[in-house]
């Protein structure tokens, strides 16, 4: 059984409180006319027929409180749901803080009586146990007018290395979410009063699905209309109770000590004997002396100078002149050169000599052991093995032992 279009049209414009003009040939017509004859009103416009089927926004809804079933914010109901200028606002109060204790746990167990006696709630209660010490973070919901009193008595825990206190207004969040509600319950009553009406299955599907999705958004709105209440009418606040720095009295930085001062040369002097053998000629003997340059323990310059034994003093001449370079090296089996005392070495030598008047090419080979060693002097013992060529006279052999000290400048 279908409902005529005139019947459904004065349905919905009774609804809305407008008068109606009949519609020829519907069944209601009779009872239109009658309800016209006794009302002086004029008639109503198709424009405003159509109008009035849309949901107005000036209806009014129930009281708030008894639709979102929640206490109201710390301003009063009446003054948050109205619209005038002197509403009181509503403000969201977030604060994050972080102090520094002594004893963690204990400033913990503190912190939850504080927030005790001002009737707040622990939403977070954290502890963790650190290398370093223990760390804690509570998180605390206080009415908005003991937060002042509570944020004070933080003061008494411990000492307050950052605190940071943001409020964000949600009043016309509020409000604008109250008139959202009013709109959508008086939306809902008249697609509850075409129900009853409705005899077409279509049209119950129709209006069966609208009243759905306005019974959604009518409970999600109540739902924000409780959060925000609850935002406005509890700060929250986050501590991080952190431990104490240990106050340990920093030792004096001592002076920065000098660089040790590194040897760029070893000077030193030397007194040797040379035999020089020469094969069926038999061998000569010299005494004398020399000086040395070592730059380090792989290269050295060397100078000496001999008279032949028993030919008298050294100024009446010298007999051999040997102008030689050479290095030396220790053996890691020997103890690398390291000890103070007895660090044997072998080493080279190559250089140009001059014998009674005749000049030589001179190639050898050192055999030593250092006596005694410091970063400072080096006392050692050598003997040196030579062989002298292409001089006017052949070759021939030189043996040199001798002893010297060398000095680090």
């Amino acid at each position: 059984m279908r409902i005529s279009r005139g019947t459904c049209a004065v349905l919905l414009l009774s609804a809305c409180g407008a008068r109606p003009t009949p519609v020829p040939n519907s069944p209601a017509a009779p009872m239109e006319a009658s309800a016209r004859s006794t009302d002086s009103s004029p008639s109503v416009r198709p424009a405003e027929k159509m109008s009035s089927l849309a949901p107005s926004a000036a209806t009014t809804a129930p009281p708030l409180s008894s639709a979102v079933g929640a206490p109201s914010p710390p301003s009063s109901a009446g003054a948050v749901a109205s619209a005038k200028p002197g509403r009181p606002e509503m403000l969201d109060i977030e604060a994050h803080l972080t102090i520094e204790v002594e004893a963690v746990a204990r400033a913990a167990t503190a912190l939850r009586a504080a927030a005790r006696r001002v009737d707040g709630v622990i939403v977070e209660d954290v502890m963790n146990e650190q290398p370093a010490g223990a760390t804690a973070r509570l998180t605390v919901r206080v009415p908005a007018e003991h937060t002042d009193s509570f944020l004070d008595s933080l003061d008494r825990v411990g000492r307050l290395r950052s605190r940071q206190i943001s409020a964000r207004d949600i009043g016309k969040e509020y409000f604008d979410a109250e008139l959202r509600l009013a709109n959508l319950e008086a939306t809902m009553h008249r697609y509850e009063e075409i129900l009853k009406l409705a005899k077409d299955i279509n049209e119950i599907l129709r209006v069966e699905g609208e009243l759905a999705r306005l019974r959604g958004e009518i409970e999600q709105t109540k739902g924000n209309l409780r959060w925000l209440g609850d935002r406005a009418a509890r700060a929250t606040v986050h501590v991080d109770l952190v431990p104490r720095p240990s106050e340990a009295v920093a030792a004096p930085t001592p002076a920065p000590l000098e660089p040790e001062p590194t040897a760029k040369l070893y000077p030193g002097l030397r007194l040797a004997l040379l035999t020089d053998f020469r094969g069926q000629k038999g061998h000569t003997g010299y005494v004398g002396g020399g000086l040395s340059a070592k730059f380090s323990r792989h290269f050295a310059l060397e100078l000496d100078a001999f008279r032949e034994e028993g030919a008298g003093s050294i100024t009446n001449g010298l007999d051999v002149v040997l102008l030689t370079m050479g290095g030396e090296m220790y053996s890691e089996f020997l103890g690398s050169g390291k000890r103070k005392f007895l660090n044997p070495y072998l080493g080279w030598t190559l250089g140009y000599a001059r014998f009674t008047g005749k000049n030589d090419a001179l190639v050898g080979i050192t055999l030593g052991v250092e006596l005694y060693k410091t970063k400072a002097v080096v006392i050692d013992a050598q003997a040196r093995a030579f062989a002298l060529v292409f001089g006017g006279e052949g070759t021939h052999l030189g043996v040199e032992p001798m002893i010297g000290a060398n000095v680090a400048f």
